[in-house]
């Protein structure tokens, strides 16, 4: 009973480390709204000075894109403590279950010393006639020439002892029973505490592989939208063990296609930019440095591993994922780990070879 309490705290403590772990993640989504406004303010005046041009309005667009998915992913945080809740709610029924059962067996284990106690009286009553049956006939063999009335009495006696060995009996089978039902109760509840602790112990294993691939989620969509804003600087992109399935490769897939037309629209608007530049010099006579001549800074760009592993990602999450990085060219590292993949995803795999 104590290691089933000890194991029980320990499983509540777990429960309770969980919740704290989802607090965490809930101020993590708090400052990264405060941020995102912080952002949306600024480009709100940078888009107040500037002459409003489509671009400009694209990128407030898509910060206010990123707002509401930041705001879907605190509303899942808060599902998943609601859930940490209930998960907790339902530990302490169980611990009181478990309470119950263990008063049941001490009830139990109350009568049969009862029971011990009553057969060990009968057992010193039937000794004590016993022994008085025995006086009673060394008695009668030294007193032969007694009346009738001393058969009589002994006659008496022996009835009497044989009913107390027929109590005897019944009290005997009686505690064998009840010893034969004490010992299946004790086997049935013994399994329902064990079924019971295997219970809790996956449910809180359930909740921490939920909390980590919750937190892997949120660093992976942290990284993508620094990412987004940072031409792809980032050196990793860990989705490792977030259960995105075909569905949310997808939803990746789309992602990092966005990111690279956004790049192509930042790339070709620098481009009418220089050219007006040059018009411009040009129609003024060529007075002037030549726009586009003074040194800037090189842009270095390194390579960025997406680690896509362990996410239950089929040929068909495969085919998006190929389409997608055959046109991000920062991306040149995949770890496709641990994954349903077949012979059918080699044709994409080439052809993203090719591109890439």
């Amino acid at each position: 009973a104590a290691r089933i309490t000890t194991r029980h705290g320990a499983l509540l403590s777990g429960a309770r480390a969980a919740m704290a772990t989802d607090e965490d993640a809930a101020s993590e989504l708090e400052r990264l709204r405060s941020e995102n406004e912080r952002l949306r303010q600024q480009l709100a005046g940078e888009t107040g000075q500037g002459d409003g041009s489509s671009p400009a309005r694209q990128v407030k667009n898509r910060n206010v894109e990123l707002f509401n998915r930041l705001a879907s992913q605190k509303a899942a945080t808060k599902a998943a403590q609601e859930e940490s809740v209930k998960r907790d709610k339902q530990i302490c029924v169980l611990t009181m279950h478990v309470e119950k059962v263990m008063s049941a067996l001490k009830n139990e284990c109350n009568a049969k010393r009862e029971a011990r106690a009553q057969l060990a009286e009968a057992e010193a009553l039937t000794k004590s006639l016993r022994d008085e049956l025995a006086q009673l006939r060394s008695s009668s063999r030294s007193s032969k020439s007694r009346t009738d009335s001393s058969s009589d009495r002994e006659h008496l006696l022996e009835k009497q002892l044989q009913v107390l060995d027929a109590k005897y009996l019944n009290l005997y089978r009686t505690h064998q029973q009840v010893k034969t039902h004490a010992q299946k109760s004790r086997k049935a509840h013994e399994s329902q505490i064990e079924q019971i602790s295997s219970w809790v112990w996956r449910t809180n294993q359930h909740v921490s592989d939920l909390v980590t691939a919750r937190t892997n989620t949120f660093l992976g969509a942290l990284k993508m939208y620094e990412s987004v804003f940072g031409n792809m600087t980032c050196s990793i992109l860990d989705f490792q063990e977030c259960e995105l399935g075909d569905a949310g490769i997808k939803a990746l897939s789309r992602t990092l296609q966005a990111t690279v037309a956004r790049q192509n629209q930042l790339k070709d608007a620098e481009q009418q930019q220089q050219a007006k530049r040059f018009d411009a010099w040009h129609e003024s006579g060529g007075q002037g440095p030549l726009p586009g001549s003074a040194a800037q800074p090189a842009v270095t760009s390194k390579g960025c591993v997406l680690n896509v592993a362990f996410n239950n990602i089929s040929d068909r999450g495969l085919k998006h994922l190929a389409v997608a990085l055959a046109k991000c060219h920062n991306i040149t590292e995949v770890d496709l780990r641990g994954n349903r993949l077949t012979k059918k995803s080699i044709p994409f795999l080439a052809d993203l070879l090719m591109y890439n």
